[in-house]
């Protein structure tokens, strides 16, 4: 799979899970960053804990998310894919930000 579907599949169902979650539509407000991961950094230990905990299909997809309290488009899922793959995927409010030239 390349890198453009990898991400677009992961936009994609972050959007959905957000939209489950949350019942906003996140559209055209947001972008979404993707980062695959070998493991998680020790420093997100702490921050994992404070995260809600979801599921889809028992172990095949779980997560952990959260999105901040005063950015409500501003958001950060941990995804583990059938306990092999895991994912950060990080929401960002386009709102107020310079476009790169």
């Amino acid at each position: 799979m390349s890198v453009k579907a990898h991400n677009a599949v992961l936009d994609r169902t972050v959007r959905g899970l957000y939209f489950h979650h949350f019942h906003q539509v996140l559209g055209t407000r947001v972008s979404c960053r993707v980062r695959p991961l070998i493991s998680l950094p020790v420093e997100f230990n702490s921050i994992l804990n404070l995260m809600n905990l979801g599921s889809i299909g028992g172990d095949s997809l779980v997560y952990r998310y959260n999105r901040a309290s005063d950015s409500h488009l501003d958001s950060l899922w941990v995804i583990l894919f059938y306990k092999r793959y895991l994912v950060l995927v990080e929401t960002r409010s386009k709102k107020g930000r310079k476009k790169s030239a």
